[in-house]
């Protein structure tokens, strides 16, 4: 969770980085997530993605839910997807328009070469209640982790298939 101050932030991202460096250099596959508190144009997350991969840009599959992850407990029936969205959207540019689209802050980054097979952005509210169990959407991918080193836990780990239980529709009780 990084500060509501973009000096703050970036500064953060820059010290997280250089504490994964020793990371990077050993082959360990990195996976950082979390309300970062900026929006993708902003100089920190800019400054993430100079070393890291935005697990929404490079899914394999079309990213499901709505764009944005910050909801202000404001219920919309009519959310800008990420499929929408990406299909005008050029990562080198940011052109995305939070302001139109709202501020999508949380974040699920990772190490260049890891695979994300799919990326979902949850806007699921109680049915005709209309409300939201928290601010932010929750994030979620399903991604392969690659291992370089010889008995690797997350090789023997990752061997069987998880299937994202976030890439379903949920179903609630009555």
């Amino acid at each position: 969770h990084l500060d509501l101050k973009e000096a703050s932030r970036l500064a953060g991202v820059r010290l997280i980085l250089s504490r994964l460096a020793k990371f990077e250099t050993a082959g360990v596959p990195v996976v950082l997530v979390g309300d970062m508190n900026a929006d993708e144009t902003e100089p920190s997350m800019l400054a993430a993605t100079e070393r890291m991969q935005d697990s929404l840009l490079f899914s394999k599959t079309t990213p499901r839910g709505p764009w944005r992850t910050l909801n202000y407990w404001i219920y919309k029936d009519d959310e800008a997807s990420c499929a929408e969205t990406l299909a005008g959207y050029s990562a080198a540019g940011r052109t995305a328009n939070t302001a139109t689209l709202g501020k999508r802050i949380d974040y699920i980054f990772t190490s260049p070469g890891t695979g994300v097979e799919s990326f979902a952005i949850r806007n699921d509210a109680r049915p005709k209640m209309q409300y939201y169990p928290s601010d932010h959407y929750p994030v979620a991918a399903d991604l392969v982790l690659p291992c370089q080193r010889d008995g690797c836990i997350v090789e023997s780990f990752m061997t069987a298939r998880w299937t994202g239980a976030w890439s379903e529709p949920v179903s609630y009780g009555a």
